[in-house]
């Protein structure tokens, strides 16, 4: 069984990849100027909080995915800076 801290960290990456993989999908719809919302997406928005209509601006959903990835990953920053938590090691790809 995995400590209180691995289940939490693994929550917070599946949080991330979902947030990765809307702003994916919002990404593609603005490439393409979709005037409407997939359900589907509508629905998955919906789940993490963000309200969307089908025709919703979609680069401002954008924005608020990234906000929403911004504050995962801060929280993520300052959990590591605490004293006693667990330091990452720093190396190097290049070493």
């Amino acid at each position: 069984m995995g400590s209180l801290l691995e289940m939490k960290e693994n929550e917070r990456r599946t949080h991330l990849h979902e947030l990765d993989s809307i702003l994916d999908a919002l990404e593609r719809l603005n490439l393409r100027d979709a005037k409407e919302l997939p359900a589907s997406l509508r629905e998955r928005l919906h789940d993490l909080g963000v309200e969307a209509g089908p025709r919703s601006n979609v680069t401002k959903l954008i924005e608020r995915v990234w906000e929403m990835q911004e504050q995962f990953l801060r929280s993520a920053s300052s959990a590591e800076n605490r004293p006693g938590a667990p330091q990452r090691s720093s190396r190097s790809f290049t070493n």
